[in-house]
């Protein structure tokens, strides 16, 4: 069943109006009248509705029935990933936000081999990967559209990332602290941010500084991943380790 996000003051009565590019997206599907489509008031309510009307500027659907949304985990997780090369990065925001991610903020680091410095080539970029991130949200089923941020320093994202409950960095020469050793202490975290670097990976003096700012730094195993696998691999843990999975 298709989905699509709402704001509030498209709800007229029983009838929810739909305008902009989710018209074209709703002919997309080749919906008709009284098919059935869910429209999200986002983290509050799933409507059921059943098309009524179809024209070139808008679509109205009756409301059937709504219930609350119970798709999004009980955790916020911030993933401050490297910025990387060519469709690595959309792959990433895809598949954070399939599994979960409350937000993702682009970072470049010492070692980043993707360059964005025109204001309008990065303002591209980020609507770009933000439609990544609505497309991901309504084939999961998401009850929010995880924002994409604009691109960060590592500076910018530390203090960003203050506030969090839990701080992490995932570094390959690490060798000792691993992710179940932290879970294995406390359950409890409702906002965690996770720093990832980019293809050439983190500068020493970087991990140094994340250290300095109370970011615990972690060990993923033996092996070492690529930056498009870790965002993936450490948010499966995170979810399972804290029950959403």
């Amino acid at each position: 069943m298709p989905k699509f996000f709402i704001d509030e003051n498209q709800i007229n009565g029983d009838n929810i109006v739909i305008i902009g590019e989710d018209v074209k997206h709703i002919k997309v599907f080749r919906c008709k009248i009284d098919d059935i489509i869910t429209l999200c008031q986002m983290k509050k309510y799933d409507y059921e509705c059943k098309i009524v009307q179809i024209d070139s500027e808008k679509v109205i659907a009756k409301i059937v029935s709504k219930k609350e949304i119970n798709s999004e985990p009980g955790v916020n997780i911030t993933i401050y990933q490297g910025l990387a090369k060519g469709d690595k990065m959309e792959y990433i925001i895809q598949k954070a936000v399939e599994l979960g991610v409350n937000r993702i903020v682009p970072l470049i680091t010492k070692n980043t081999v993707v360059k964005i410095d025109d204001i309008k080539k990065e303002e591209k970029k980020i609507e770009r990967w933000n439609k990544i991130s609505e497309a991901a949200a309504k084939q999961t089923g998401r009850g929010i559209i995880p924002k994409v941020d604009r691109i960060m320093t590592l500076d910018e994202a530390i203090e960003d990332n203050k506030d969090n409950d839990l701080k992490i960095l995932l570094y390959e020469n690490e060798k000792k602290l691993t992710i179940h050793q932290i879970f294995g202490i406390n359950r409890e975290y409702r906002n965690i941010g996770v720093f990832i670097g980019p293809e050439g990976g983190l500068q020493e003096f970087e991990v140094k500084k994340a250290k300095e700012n109370d970011i615990k730094v972690i060990t993923l195993g033996n092996r070492i991943l690529r930056t498009e696998t870790v965002s993936t691999v450490i948010l499966a843990i995170i979810m399972y380790s804290m029950g959403e999975i």
